[in-house]
């Protein structure tokens, strides 16, 4: 990294936006935020949308980061309010030469809509009014910059479009104003500026009627500037002229470096998406060059000083003796013709493609050792496991506290309850026997016994009674439902967090247990009504042994009485527990229809956080089909960015990865670590809901995936011949041209196959104009400086 001076990048509207976040991001994937932070590089874009400033925009990241453009590097410059500024246009004093009469001004503009509208003249005015705030944004970005370096030694590059409101309105008083900035008011300032012609074809919905006008009439007042002929107003309102004044500047702009979407051999590149990509690594190739004697020439003509003698061209219908400057010879344009292994590119989809491998083992975890991690289920019957009779997987019940006893609170679901009370059995065979032998000194002991059962039911059992107690837990039968619900939803969660089971068998097991829980709601309803015939038949039981009792005479009593009452007591306590179940199983029913809601409730959660990550599959499978999908051609060259790299290898290797249990299960278990550390303390599925999105799915890949994919595929390819990833483009070609022959041809095709983003008329070129010097091409018109970057030998 070898930046030799400080650089502002000034994007202006949407096409200089675009240019300046292709070079932003392409910092964030060469540089660490460590090295970054040691660039002094500024950013400055001016717009009148803030489209590109949109929080949580995915085409903003790299590797995981979002490289946006942070508040201090964006001017909006549409919060105001142009029908206040014409109705108060002295309040506005800069403005006052742009805006002429304002009423007429008012209709000329009309209703803006979106952005600028496509009018200079309203591009202009907005970019005026807020003059103020785009030079603060450029002090502070050189305020940093000088702070990294320790220099002030600046170079400014200007990036539009010519064609939009924005940028073709507001590009002349963008140039002025930087170079009328106190620290940049020297020759020893570089001012470069990047204007894209318009498109011969204007792309669909593109052209409001001015598209073409705007280029032409940008282009003449650039010119005008440059040669001096044009002084803009002043939109600070300070110049005592109303004018900019340079102090004797001549340099207003050191040059234009204009292009198009067509290079001069007739090439055509994607306006939107390609060209901004090629401005971009053009600056960047500058701005990163490591500059020695090989770099002089071409420095120079970056910064139009191997043209001084001839920056001016002259009225060529001047009378003698006078010397009019006319025409700007300070044009350039540029083209670039990288040659790569895709380096980037691969490891996305290694990324992507292993990525989906982990999502699929989190969603189906159905290994096959012929295709890795299937798209699909394996087949598990989840009836007995929620039943506890699958002995393979275990009891749940118990843990859940779903099992009958527990829902009939013959066993407390809630931690509060537990130690409190027993069972049942135990409370009933604890306190009747000890009735009984309370009731066996009284003169009537069966009517005593009575007495003392009727009062545990109807308030000792459970120190409430049982109709008191079950009516209590009723009113807390929302709680109780909760309790259970959560320790389901807990118990799925730690089984999924430990690989257990996937999201499909959760999905599946949680269908189970609604239809176990329906099947409850029927049994209890049938087990209600048996255990109320029982007691019915208990009763009869227990009338038939009193009856017994009171017939018997004394010698009876004496010889068989303890054991006639015993007899009554068993009957009397197996009355109580069943007594107790009707009350239970009413209990039950309620609380498992209370259940069943809440059930539906925790499906619903499981739903949607496995339609994320079905969602994040299908994304997976998207990104990853986007990639590596090229076939090299290693006879066509007329493309910007030449691709080397071994399509086939690349696909074999990702499958051979794919097929690797271990590997596949390495990279499954960091990727749910990873999103359980995103979710947090809280294990439930709600919060899973809250907390893992696409957004945090995609960071998961760049960041840990990316990390095991580079890590496997170093571990595995050791030499440097097979490596597909983190080799030099230097050894490919060796590789592919193995004769000086064959790469001196390659190099002929390169070079004749380049060409600079501009097509030129070549009998203009040639022309020679009456009171200038003769036209010489390669000396003072068309020249052409070729540099060839190679990089290290030991590196990509």
């Amino acid at each position: 990294m070898n930046v030799n001076s400080n650089y502002i990048l000034v994007g202006l509207g949407g096409t200089g936006g675009k240019v300046l976040k292709a070079f932003k991001k392409r910092m964030f994937q060469e540089f660490s935020a460590e090295e970054r932070a040691k660039i002094p590089v500024g950013f400055v874009y001016v717009d009148t949308t803030d489209e590109m400033m949109r929080p949580g925009d995915k085409t903003w990241y790299v590797l995981g980061e979002n490289a946006q453009f942070n508040t201090n590097e964006f001017v909006f410059i549409k919060g105001v309010d142009l029908d206040q500024i014409f109705a108060n246009p002295t309040g506005f004093p800069g403005l006052s030469g742009v805006i002429g009469d304002p009423e007429v001004m008012q209709k000329t503009i009309g209703n803006l809509g979106a952005a600028a509208g496509q009018k200079r003249r309203a591009g202009r005015i907005l970019f005026g009014a807020n003059v103020a705030r785009y030079r603060q944004a450029v002090n502070a970005q050189y305020d940093k910059c000088k702070v990294i370096s320790g220099n002030d030694k600046t170079t400014v590059l200007i990036f539009s479009g010519l064609a939009g409101g924005t940028g073709s309105g507001s590009i002349v008083d963008v140039v002025a104003q930087t170079r009328k900035m106190d620290q940049f008011n020297n020759e020893g300032t570089s001012i470069v500026v990047f204007p894209m012609i318009p498109e011969v074809t204007p792309p669909g919905g593109c052209d409001a009627g001015r598209y073409h006008a705007n280029g032409y009439a940008a282009l003449q007042e650039l010119n005008a500037l440059m040669v001096g002929a044009y002084k803009p107003f002043d939109l600070t309102g300070l110049s005592p002229t109303g004018r900019v004044e340079f102090g004797g500047i001549k340099r207003i702009a050191n040059g234009l470096m204009v292009y198009s979407d067509v290079n001069e051999n007739g090439y055509t590149v994607n306006p939107h998406t390609e060209l901004p990509q090629i401005v971009s690594d053009f600056a960047f190739a500058r701005v990163f060059m490591e500059t020695n004697g090989n770099t002089e020439e071409y420095e120079r003509s970056f910064s139009f000083e191997n043209i001084d003698d001839w920056r001016t061209e002259y009225w060529e219908k001047a009378k003698n003796g006078e010397i009019v400057p006319y025409r700007t010879k300070a044009l350039g344009s540029f083209g670039i013709k990288r040659i790569i292994i895709p380096d980037e590119e691969i490891k996305e989809y290694f990324t992507w493609t292993l990525g989906r491998q982990s999502l699929l083992q989190l969603r189906y975890n159905n290994w096959n050792d012929d295709i890795g991690f299937r798209d699909a289920p394996a087949n598990v019957d989840w009836a007995d496991y929620v039943k506890g009779q699958d002995k393979k997987l275990g009891n749940p019940l118990e843990n859940w506290r779903f099992s009958d006893k527990h829902l009939m609170l013959d066993i407390p679901i809630l931690p509060s309850d537990e130690g409190k009370w027993g069972t049942f059995q135990a409370y009933w065979g604890k306190v009747v026997p000890k009735w009984l032998e309370d009731a066996q000194d009284a003169s009537q002991p069966i009517a005593k016994l009575n007495e003392l059962v009727a009062k545990g039911l109807q308030s000792g059992f459970r120190a409430a009674g049982i109709a008191d107690f079950f009516a209590g837990k009723k009113e807390a039968r929302e709680k109780i439902a909760d309790e259970i619900v959560q320790r389901i939803e807990a118990d799925l969660f730690d089984k999924w967090a430990a690989g257990t089971f996937a999201l499909y068998n959760l999905l599946e097991l949680s269908e189970a247990i609604m239809a176990e829980t329906q099947s409850k709601i029927k049994q209890f309803e049938d087990r209600s009504v048996k255990l109320r015939q029982v007691v019915d038949k208990l009763e009869q039981e227990r009338q038939a042994r009193a009856k017994e009792y009171n017939d018997a005479g004394l010698i009876t009593r004496g010889l068989k009485g303890k054991q006639m009452l015993a007899g009554y007591a068993e009957t009397m306590q197996k009355i109580c527990v069943r007594k107790t179940e009707v009350e239970a199983s009413g209990f039950a029913l309620d609380l498992l229809k209370v259940l069943l809601g809440k059930e539906n409730i925790l499906h619903s959660r499981l739903e949607k956080f496995v339609s994320t990550v079905s969602d994040a599959i299908e994304e997976a499978d998207r990104q990853a089909g986007s990639r590596c999908k090229d076939e090299v051609n290693t006879t066509s060259l007329e493309g910007t960015v030449i691709r080397y790299y071994d399509q086939p290898k690349v696909k074999e290797f990702t499958q051979t990865m794919v097929h690797s249990r271990k590997n596949q299960e390495n990279i499954s278990t960091a990727v749910r670590q990873e999103i359980l550390k995103a979710i947090g303390s809280e294990k439930t599925f709600a919060r899973a809901n809250e907390t893992i999105d696409q957004d945090v799915l995609d960071g998961i890949f760049e960041k840990t995936v990316r990390e095991k994919v580079i890590s496997i595929h170093d571990n595995t390819l050791v030499e440097a011949s097979e490596k597909l990833i983190n080799r030099s483009i230097l050894e490919q070609l060796a590789e592919q041209y193995t004769s000086a022959d064959s790469l001196s041809n390659f190099a002929r095709k390169i070079m004749k196959e380049s060409g600079v983003m501009v097509k030129l008329n070549h009998t203009e070129v040639g022309l020679s104009v009456p009171n200038n010097p003769t036209t010489e091409i390669g000396k003072n018109v068309a020249k052409k400086v070729i540099l060839v970057s190679l990089p290290k030998v030991e590196g990509n």
